[in-house]
């Protein structure tokens, strides 16, 4: 199994740790059989699904089933080649060199989180926001 996957993926999965459910998804090396399995209630939201191997602000699925995808390097994503559809809000490289994106798709009206196994930061078009940790710490 992908360490990427291991790390953002598998971690409040309903079979983690389980090598054995890895399923690669296509095009991407994203498990096709995760299932967010953690929840709580917000007293704003309402009940909340949240993926634990995520921090605050790219950790909750919203309403799509398959809220998060995971590439080794950019050249392997093709989801940016038309912007309309695919926008990238806002984004996070993180200690390990991997960056976060957290990704509005406006005709569907569903969020997603994308995770690259380096630093991307420089391909993203400049109306996407970058996010500190200081700026994670204090999310809810």
């Amino acid at each position: 199994m992908n360490k990427l996957v291991r790390k953002y993926q598998c971690p409040g999965c309903i079979s983690d740790p389980d090598d054995e459910c890895y399923k690669k998804m296509p095009d991407t090396i994203t498990c096709e059989n995760h299932v967010v399995s953690t929840s709580f209630f917000s007293p704003t939201t309402g009940m909340v699904k949240v993926m634990l191997g995520l921090p605050n602000g790219f950790n909750r699925t919203g309403n799509n089933g398959s809220p998060i995808f995971i590439f080794e390097k950019w050249d392997d994503c093709e989801w940016f080649g038309d912007t309309i559809y695919n926008i990238p809000d806002w984004y996070h490289v993180n200690k390990a060199g991997h960056t976060l994106i957290r990704v509005y798709q406006p005709r569907k009206n569903l969020g997603f989180t994308l995770v690259f196994g380096g630093d991307v930061s420089r391909k993203l078009p400049a109306s996407c926001v970058l996010i500190t940790q200081e700026m994670i710490d204090e999310m809810d």
